[in-house]
């Protein structure tokens, strides 16, 4: 299941969560999955915005995370929770109270 988190009117980075969700013992998979196109799709990126960072590169070494979020104007990457035939109902509520907590705490909503 791969989702995003809106806290206080705002898409909170992906990392930040998962960082929030580790410490709980829960593992989230967060990034962009290989899914080329939909977080451009669904948070409307400019083309011009990572343009800078694709025509800068020297080598695929020069295109990171960090690199693209410093000219991202909104959050990249997804939340993926993945289920599997060992999970119970138990495991999905647990990673809803960690979401619920998430909203309720004062944390910051991008890294």
């Amino acid at each position: 299941m791969t989702f995003s988190i809106k806290k206080n009117g705002h898409i909170v980075d992906a990392w930040v969560f998962e960082r929030f969700a580790n410490v709980r013992g829960i593992f989230m998979r967060t990034g962009c999955f290989c899914n080329s196109g939909s977080n451009e799709t669904v948070f409307g990126y400019s083309v011009d915005n990572f343009e800078v960072v694709y025509n800068d590169a020297v080598t695929t070494d020069d295109i990171t995370t960090k690199k693209l979020r410093e000219f991202s104007e909104a959050p990249i990457g997804s939340i993926r929770a993945s289920f599997g035939y060992v999970n119970t109902v138990g495991d999905a509520k647990r990673v809803a109270q960690v979401v619920s907590e998430f909203i309720q705490a004062e944390v910051p909503t991008y890294a």
